[in-house]
């Protein structure tokens, strides 16, 4: 079974307190996106002195009784209410995860600046964009994070080149469209800022996928989800093309016969059927470049792809433990319906209470091109 210890640190990492007299306490982690923490305490087990303004909040998991801790969350206060109902005065109070920093930055350059119109491989630009909005690369020292303890990955340049344009906008979002557009030209790239055991903290990327590959049969210790195994719970597959775009237009500058027009399409989607052709436009006059202008179309290209969605819940068994042979990020294989599809570990929630005590169970999202 697993355990937890719940901390209430400082800004900068110091401990605070043992919260460990919560009624209920709930997290939840994202793939490439932020994560929260919602917590419910008696008024009398939490001082109103700790309800500060980004106080983190680090979450310790064994497990398994003999398995040693480990930083399963971390984040930041960022809403809390004190309130009395029916006699009984609680604190309620919300963290969320480290990959909200990234939120709070927006690319503070102008147009046409070399911070602002890059050229690179996606996994590389992520860590370069963040370098230069809350690391070492910052042009103004104040935005810099780096002696609070933030760091970035040495460059890898293992993703696609992509050629794209994104001033004054705000860095999650332009990290989330660069995992968008990798993913059109062929390999999946992630990202997330992880928090570190002694407070600090690491800007990272992957390719693949950011946990372990536990695909079947190929995968490293390989899970299969399904109901024969008793790890998932209401399964469902879904296919949505109702809105697709499979053949996308891409104008950048100038004027009529003139314009730049890229394109970017799926053969594979358009095969589908005799007319299975569905087109689209999307203006890319932020592009000044045919490549500019081509990586904008393939992004809508991705975004507005028909949907395929295997919905169900991986939950904990015995011989499928979180932690111990599956994670966040972790590519795994499910089965149903005589079907099987590779499906990365989208979300992990754990839910904690005093009566029942852990119950954790994921998303999953489908990978099957």
């Amino acid at each position: 079974m697993a355990k937890y210890q719940i901390y209430l640190t400082s800004d900068r990492g110091t401990r605070v307190t043992l919260l460990d007299q919560f009624t209920e306490l709930e997290y939840t982690k994202v793939v490439n996106d932020v994560g929260v923490l919602r917590g419910l305490w008696p008024a009398e087990a939490f001082d109103p002195a700790w309800l500060t303004d980004d106080y983190r909040v680090e979450v310790w998991r064994a497990a398994m009784d003999d398995s040693p801790y480990m930083l399963d969350f971390a984040g930041f206060l960022r809403a809390y209410q004190q309130s009395t109902r029916d006699g009984i005065a609680e604190v309620a109070a919300n963290w969320t995860d480290y990959n909200e920093l990234l939120a709070r930055r927006i690319v503070a350059y102008a147009d046409g600046s070399a911070q602002a119109d890059q050229t690179d491989e996606a996994d590389d630009m992520m860590k370069k964009i963040v370098r230069q909005n809350l690391g070492d690369e910052c042009v103004d020292n104040a935005r810099n994070l780096t002696a609070w303890g933030l760091a970035v990955e040495a460059y890898t340049a293992l993703g696609p080149s992509i050629e794209k344009k994104f001033s004054r906008r705000v860095v999650l979002d332009v990290l989330q469209e660069l995992s968008d557009a990798a993913a059109t030209k062929g390999t999946r790239v992630y990202f997330a800022l992880e928090p570190r055991p002694d407070a600090t903290c690491l800007f990272r990327t992957w390719v693949g996928q950011p946990g372990s590959d536990r695909t079947y049969p190929g995968g490293n210790n390989p899970v299969l989800v399904g109901l024969e195994y008793g790890n998932l719970l209401e399964p469902a597959l879904e296919h949505d093309a109702t809105a697709e775009e499979n053949y996308i237009y891409a104008g950048g500058v100038g004027e009529g016969d003139v314009r730049t027009i890229q394109v970017a399409s799926s053969a594979a989607r358009i095969g589908v059927s005799a007319v299975g052709r569905r087109e689209g436009w999307v203006d890319a006059t932020n592009a000044d470049t045919d490549a500019g202008v081509e990586s904008e179309a393939e992004a809508a290209l991705e975004e507005r792809k028909a949907v395929d969605r295997f919905s169900g819940t991986l939950i904990e068994i015995p011989a499928c433990i979180y932690g111990r042979d599956w994670g966040l990020g972790d590519r795994v294989t499910a089965t149903y319906r005589g079907q099987t599809h590779d499906c990365l570990v989208k979300t992990v929630t754990v839910h904690i209470t005093a009566a029942q005590g852990a119950v954790v169970n994921a998303a999953l999202e489908l990978l099957d091109d």
